[in-house]
């Protein structure tokens, strides 16, 4: 099972029905570096494979983090970190710099 990172993420403000849209580049955990705003994504890998390196605007639920009495750690913060959960997304540019 491929697993998509989303970096560099800035959340949009909340639609009334609870969705948030975010807009960055899903990258594979293999080629990110640290950000401030680094989301796993649960979405359908055939759809997202196509657009790693774009810059993306997704819509979908934010589910963040339980905490654990390791929470000082930060190894393995990506497994830990907050989630988007995937319903919708569109091209905004053509790579994360644009």
């Amino acid at each position: 099972m491929q697993k998509f990172l989303l970096t560099d993420a800035a959340p949009s403000a909340p639609d009334p029905a609870g969705a948030t849209s975010t807009t960055a580049a899903p990258t594979p955990p293999a080629a990110s570096a640290p950000a401030a705003q680094t989301y796993r994504l649960i979405a359908n890998p055939t759809a997202l494979s196509p657009h790693v390196g774009k810059k993306l605007e997704l819509t979908g639920t934010l589910e963040e983090p339980v905490a654990t009495a390791t929470t000082e750690s930060s190894a393995g913060s990506e497994s830990k970190g907050a989630t988007l959960k995937v319903e919708s997304g569109k091209i905004v540019a053509a790579s994360c710099s644009q």
